[in-house]
């Protein structure tokens, strides 16, 4: 029984980063509106470097999670880290604001200089916070897939909590949270969130069950 309880309080964990991940992803995107306006390139942008981000963090991750003999409190490093790249994203966005004046100056008659120059400043943005959200899948599926004969089961099961975390995420942002608070406190709640789950993590990690044994 505690084996399952295990499990489920770490499947849980991933399950609420997903849904932190996209309330990142929208509030960014709604921010980044601000200055570059609310058009289909500003939505690809935030989108292609949230995406980016997350691929280099799998792919790093990949490579470096079988080194590392406590994943779970790499795990939970991880979501620490995320929490605080949420809470310094509006002072960062801030602060980056009078370089995209900047770009306007500098390439008003350049379109394309213009739009390559506002892609490579949002992506310094975004880049560091959308890598380590990108490290957290492999983190944990390195820790829960103890065995060969259900690692299909449970790399899938890590995956589709995650996903639904994600889409349940972006439904309540999108639809009551934005309209009803702004950007602002849906970014301050879930890097509030990333900070709790990263605390039970690390509490996870210290208790006696060395690995989850039994699937729920």
């Amino acid at each position: 029984l505690m084996g399952i309880t295990y499990r489920l309080a770490v499947l849980g964990l991933l399950f609420f980063s997903g849904g932190c991940a996209l309330i990142y992803q929208i509030t960014w995107m709604r921010l980044f509106r601000l200055v570059m306006g609310n058009t289909v390139f500003t939505s690809a942008t935030v989108l292609t470097a949230f995406m980016a981000g997350l691929a280099l963090g799998s792919f790093v991750a990949g490579r470096l999670t079988d080194r590392s003999n406590h994943p779970l409190r790499a795990y939970a490093w991880l979501e620490v880290l995320i929490g605080l790249c949420g809470f310094g994203m509006v002072p960062a966005f801030a602060t980056a604001e009078p370089l995209y004046g900047w770009l306007y100056t500098l390439f008003s008659e350049s379109p394309l200089s213009l739009a390559i120059g506002r892609f490579v400043l949002s992506s310094g943005l975004l880049l560091l916070p959308a890598t380590l959200m990108g490290a957290t899948l492999p983190l944990l599926s390195r820790f829960m897939t103890q065995r060969v004969d259900s690692m299909g089961r449970d790399l899938g099961r890590l995956y589709a909590l995650n996903t639904l975390g994600a889409a349940l995420g972006a439904a309540i942002t999108g639809f009551v949270l934005v309209p009803a608070l702004g950007v602002q406190p849906p970014l301050w709640a879930a890097a509030s969130a990333n900070l709790v789950i990263g605390a039970l993590a690390f509490a996870l990690a210290r208790t006696p069950v060395a690995a989850p044994d039994a699937a729920p």
